[in-house]
């Protein structure tokens, strides 16, 4: 007798159970990448992070996790993307603690940080830099530049700074916008101020400074040259390149900021013949003085730091801006840039 065996059919109703569980366990997924803290830094540990006009929030999920308080950028520019946060980012500092999820960090940087806000701008010498603190800031004038002069106590983070001219750290105090609040001490500034420094000095290919004994320290010195000689960016390779041809001639510099700071005195004054005799070893005026100064003369910018380690390929020597044309013009000889001064009063 013939068996016969009933087949079972097959339920269309599992395929989309399967989905939903699917789409369900993705989404706790998600939930726990975001929500829940992703990072190696103790917990309730205090991090300080700068984020600037300009970040992006790759550029501030780097910093995130160059600090460990994430562990990649690309988290946190999954969640700023997902929550369509990017033009809600907030430059400003804020102060982080291990522990905290992506989520919590997002917020507050749309939410923005507390504190002034102090621009420090490019050329700024130390002095001047001190007293914009000291206007702007809770932070007083005597105060900033006391510990400004200490860089001995920062040479252990940034080994550059070991043996500065007159242990001061002027160069080194990078121009940008910097938001202080009230808890900020003078060494809590200066100390986001050199970090900032190191993270743009770090980008630099300093190859062809290298190759010619620069190191971190002379590069800034001549950077911070270049930085108050230059009228322009356009200016500042070129004038680089004039600088390294004359120190590879073992020519004096001959560069008038050098002096200013040398006997004091503010860009806006004329300089006296016995300002140019000078014997102070800034003053490149004198041709005496050959080489480098001790050390920078200003803050430079990081166009002008680019310029210090990547300088155009001329053999340019001479060069001065024409207040008449608004121009800096350059020489390979005496002669011309003689001439072409002439000719420009």
């Amino acid at each position: 007798m013939a068996q016969h065996i009933a087949k079972k059919k097959s339920s269309g109703k599992l395929f989309p159970i399967i989905i939903i569980s699917v789409i369900l366990i993705v989404i706790a997924g998600a939930a726990i990448f975001f929500f829940m803290p992703k990072n190696n830094v103790e917990v309730g540990k205090e991090v300080t992070i700068e984020v600037v006009e300009g970040d992006s929030a790759k550029s501030i999920g780097a910093k995130l996790a160059d600090e460990h308080l994430i562990n990649s950028s690309n988290d946190f520019v999954s969640y700023v993307k997902q929550k369509n946060l990017g033009s809600q980012l907030k430059p400003g500092t804020y102060h982080f603690v291990g522990g905290m999820s992506v989520q919590e960090i997002a917020d507050a940087i749309v939410a923005g940080a507390a504190g002034v806000k102090l621009t420090i701008p490019e050329g700024y010498k130390l002095t001047e830099i001190a007293k914009e603190v000291a206007q702007t800031t809770h932070i007083t004038y005597d105060d900033f530049y006391a510990k400004a002069t200490n860089a001995s106590a920062f040479k252990d983070d940034y080994p550059y700074l070991v043996n500065t001219a007159n242990n001061s750290l002027e160069g080194f105090l990078f121009p940008d916008t910097y938001f202080v609040d009230d808890g900020f001490s003078a060494n809590d500034l200066i100390a986001l101020m050199l970090k900032n420094f190191d993270e743009k000095i770090s980008t630099i290919d300093m190859t062809y400074a290298k190759s010619k004994n620069l190191d971190v320290y002379k590069l800034t010195n001549l950077a911070s040259i270049i930085e108050k000689e230059s009228g322009s960016d356009d200016d500042k390779k070129n004038i680089s390149s004039v600088l390294y041809n004359r120190l590879d001639a073992n020519m004096a510099l001959q560069c008038d900021p050098t002096t200013y700071y040398a006997v004091g005195k503010e860009m806006t004054e004329e300089l006296t013949d016995q300002d140019l005799k000078s014997d102070s070893p800034y003053n490149t005026r004198n041709p005496n003085n050959k080489g480098l100064p001790p050390g920078p003369i200003a803050s430079p910018g990081y166009d002008s730091l680019v310029a210090a380690a990547q300088p155009a390929d001329t053999k340019y020597y001479y060069f001065f801006y024409s207040y008449k044309d608004s121009k800096t013009y350059f020489f390979e000889t005496l002669d011309q840039f003689n001439a072409a001064l002439a000719k420009d009063k």
